[in-house]
């Protein structure tokens, strides 16, 4: 019996101690001024392949626990500082690290300004950039229009809580926005209306490697119209960021969602392929029914497809009864405005990568939403799915893409319409773009020149005045000495 006792407690001794030992952790402080020993609050403190972090405090100090064996290193990065790593072998050692002020923005390569390669004091327009870091450690999870609310001379409206619109340099129009928003090179704008419906562009902070900020005109290089500037949302490619990542979320007003990124390259890195599905649901804003009475009063409670006479809206004939007050207004309660939002989104892209001078990709997405607008007429509600299809090739200095964009506009049972007219305005829509550039540089007059052609043909039947097509063709050239 005695020799089973000691066994039990010699068995115990050992589970406790291994125990211990599995669970051990080391923990590391330290502190973090800039060169004038003032504390940097907010520095972002990260070990390396691992996901320990934490953030510097009001007075600079931090501390992590990790279970991670010695040594490891531990990364510091701020921004506006050069990003510093220490080494870290002995569990007492104290991290004291002072950040050095540096201009990594201005040697970050942009692509927006001028279609091309180079460093951000090099570009000849104002630039912002919001840089992979500044997404990762951003506490932005839903939309990703949201990263730009603090960007100099950026306006971001958050119309509704499913609904942000981008300006700069001036306000809305009928319909939309005087920015031209881009996503991997293909204008994410809807066609003739220049709306821009966040909901329907499939952007997702899973596959967003950085957003490019060009303020002021840029017609010569973006076709007319250009005047406020140019926000370009740019994915991660696959042969470079390969694997699977994923998220959820939720929050007040029954907002909630997720978003799914994978990603595969083979070993050469000479293909690659990714696919992101992303779904998101919630509660909308409401207008509240005292304060708001008057402008509840001036809805229509009857949506209608308008009689159009020689492309004219005819008042003396009906039309035709889309949605009565029981589908505007379900729940009975005196507002017809949606008070709810439902998102989903898919898109693949094959990643072809040869030589080092050459890469192709051809993509393609599909986006179903729903989400209130508010413009010059007021508010409105659009509806419907958004298609498109891309293919681009770089080789050198040469670059050429096509790109073609569709969106139904909804139909007849969940049209997209304006309340206060109670007419339906736009249907199908699509645009088609073509893009061919070439960059060349003639060394000993240290002068760079940008030519090509760019081609936009857009069509589009809006309910209130008919047809509308138009063709855009552009030859540009630019160039640049010194």
């Amino acid at each position: 019996m005695k020799t089973k006792t000691i066994i039990k407690k010699l068995s115990l001794l050992f589970a406790m101690l291994l125990i211990n030992i599995t669970f051990a952790q080391t923990s590391i402080s330290g502190s973090v001024v800039d060169e004038q020993n003032n504390p940097l609050p907010g520095v972002n403190i990260v070990v390396q392949g691992s996901n320990f972090g934490t953030t510097a405090d009001f007075d600079g100090n931090f501390s992590i626990n990790i279970t991670q064996e010695l040594p490891f290193s531990i990364e510091f990065s701020y921004l506006g500082f050069v990003t510093q790593v220490v080494q870290v072998s002995d569990s007492s050692q104290k991290i004291n690290v002072s950040m050095i002020e540096g201009n990594d923005l201005l040697e970050e390569v942009i692509i927006s300004a001028n279609r091309r390669a180079e460093k951000v004091q090099d570009a000849p327009a104002s630039i912002s950039l919001i840089t992979a870091r500044d997404i990762q450690n951003s506490s932005e999870a839903i939309d990703p229009v949201r990263h730009l609310i603090n960007i100099p001379g950026v306006t971001v409206q958050q119309q509704t809580a499913n609904t942000m619109n981008i300006e700069m340099r001036g306000g809305n129009g009928l319909f939309g926005t005087g920015v031209y928003p881009m996503l991997d090179y293909r204008n994410i704008v809807t066609p003739v209306a220049r709306s821009f419906f966040t909901y329907q562009a499939g952007l997702s902070n899973l596959d967003l490697e950085r957003i490019e900020v060009v303020r002021g005109a840029n017609s010569a290089l973006y076709g007319p119209g250009v005047e406020a500037g140019v926000v370009h949302f740019m994915t991660k490619k696959a042969i470079d960021y390969p694997g699977t990542t994923a998220e959820l979320y939720g929050g007040n007003m029954s907002s909630m969602g997720g978003a799914v990124r994978h990603a595969f390259s083979n070993e050469s890195k000479t293909f690659g392929y990714k696919v992101n599905v992303k779904y998101s649901e919630g509660d909308d804003f409401t207008l509240d029914p005292e304060e708001d009475a008057e402008q509840i009063a001036s809805f229509q409670t009857t949506i209608k497809q308008p009689a159009i006479t020689n492309n004219v809206v005819d008042a003396t004939l009906p039309g035709k009864i889309l949605l009565r007050r029981s589908d505007l207004d379900p729940d009975r309660d005196g507002n017809p405005l949606q008070q709810e939002y439902r998102n989903v989104s898919a898109n693949v892209h094959l990643e072809f990568r040869p030589n080092s001078d050459t890469s192709g990709i051809i993509s393609g997405g599909i986006a179903n939403g729903s989400g209130i607008f508010i413009n010059d007429q007021g508010f409105g509600l659009t509806q419907g799915n958004d298609m498109w299809g891309q293919a681009r090739l770089t080789k050198g200095n040469f670059f050429a893409q096509v790109a073609y964009t569709y969106n139904d506009g909804g139909a007849e049972d969940n049209p997209t319409f304006l309340y206060s007219t109670g007419n339906r305005v736009v249907s199908a829509r699509g645009a088609t773009e073509a893009l061919l550039q070439y960059n060349f540089d003639i060394s000993f007059l240290d002068t760079n020149f940008i030519v090509g052609l760019d081609y936009r043909n857009t069509t589009s039947q809006l309910f209130i005045i008919g047809k509308i097509r138009s063709k855009v063709v552009v030859i540009f050239y630019k160039g640049r000495i010194g």
